[in-house]
């Protein structure tokens, strides 16, 4: 994947993040570069308004039309098929930033990322379910081998061994709906890794 793509997708996950200036940085500060900086990270609009109140701290206003070029200069270089699929596939939200010319393609791609994000999620969900089910299973047989030796030791009495019995029925009864529950993830497992797969060989774009 192109460095670039992969700066720009690091950033989004401080988009929201802390905009604070010094009295240095407002005074000082290239309003153009910045807003170019933050569209092409594909910040908010909104961004400008954290800046204005960091500025006004020190009474300064920051040059809000070098600001607002600048940023959609940076937007044309964040509106691009390959950054909106890695977003897709990163399972970030998009807010409808983009320009109307560049948006149709950018939303495009991002839904094939966000297709491919929610096909991960839905095998990865599946494989940590079916874990945990092998997990509780593996352990209630344990436990059914020591219910069983229990029962056929001389030393049990009556009362004992009467519910230790009840134990054993309901963890065969559990024991039953965890080898079904189990069958079926099994089952749905390899559904989902076939349809992962298939829809990766399909994908225009590094995945």
């Amino acid at each position: 994947m192109n460095i670039r793509i992969v700066l720009v997708m690091a950033a989004l996950v401080a988009i929201q993040g802390c905009a604070a200036m010094s009295q240095a940085e407002c005074e000082t500060g290239d309003w153009y570069a910045i807003g170019y900086e933050d569209g092409a990270q594909g910040r908010n609009a909104e961004r400008i308004g954290k800046y204005r109140k960091a500025c006004a701290d020190h009474d300064i206003t920051p040059d809000l039309r070098a600001y607002q070029d600048g940023r959609e200069e940076g937007l044309r270089e964040f509106c691009r098929p390959q950054t909106g699929f890695a977003a897709g596939r990163r399972g970030y939200s998009y807010s409808g930033i983009c320009p109307a010319d560049l948006e149709p393609a950018f939303v495009a791609a991002y839904q094939e990322g966000r297709h491919l994000y929610s096909l991960r999620t839905q095998v990865n969900d599946t494989t940590r379910r079916l874990a945990l089910r092998k997990d509780e299973l593996h352990e209630l047989e344990e436990d059914m081998v020591h219910v069983a030796a229990a029962l056929i030791d001389d030393g049990a009495t009556y009362e004992e061994r009467a519910i230790l019995l009840l134990d054993a029925k309901d963890m065969a009864h559990r024991q039953g709906e965890l080898e079904h529950e189990i069958l079926n993830l099994e089952r749905d497992q390899a559904v989902f890794q076939d349809r992962l797969a298939n829809y990766e060989h399909s994908l225009r774009y590094d995945y």
